[in-house]
């Protein structure tokens, strides 16, 4: 897949433990910076305006339980 994008970010793979920590920050960086960037989406909102959305946020968050 590296040949297919433009920029490609490699972790060391020989600690189990330091590759799972080092692979959290850049899948929850990347995403949120390429909707930034790109301004499809506000990934700050929580879109409940969306049916799909509002209806799981009211399943774990019933009204007045907060």
């Amino acid at each position: 897949i590296a040949n297919m994008v433009d920029d490609v970010v490699r972790l060391p793979e020989e600690d189990e433990i330091l590759f799972t920590l080092l692979n959290i920050l850049p899948s929850q960086l990347i995403p949120y910076f390429s909707s930034v960037f790109t301004g499809t989406l506000n990934p700050d909102t929580q879109r409940s305006n969306v049916p799909r959305y509002a209806k799981a946020w009211a399943k774990l968050f019933p009204p007045g339980t907060h």
